[in-house]
């Protein structure tokens, strides 16, 4: 193999690599923000640990 062929190989594995991060990064933010807005709509609950 070539240099410049290895060197575009390891672009483009690196480029899946990165997109591959920022999908998963992103699906967790979406569970996150959906934890958030659960625990903001339950927030009376807390009365129930005080009995």
């Amino acid at each position: 193999m070539e240099p410049y062929q290895i060197v575009l190989l390891c672009g483009i594995a690196f480029l899946i690599v990165a997109v591959i991060i920022t999908v998963l990064l992103l699906m967790c933010l979406k569970k996150q923000k959906r934890v958030i807005r659960e625990a903001k709509n339950s927030k009376p609950k807390p009365k129930e640990k005080v009995q």
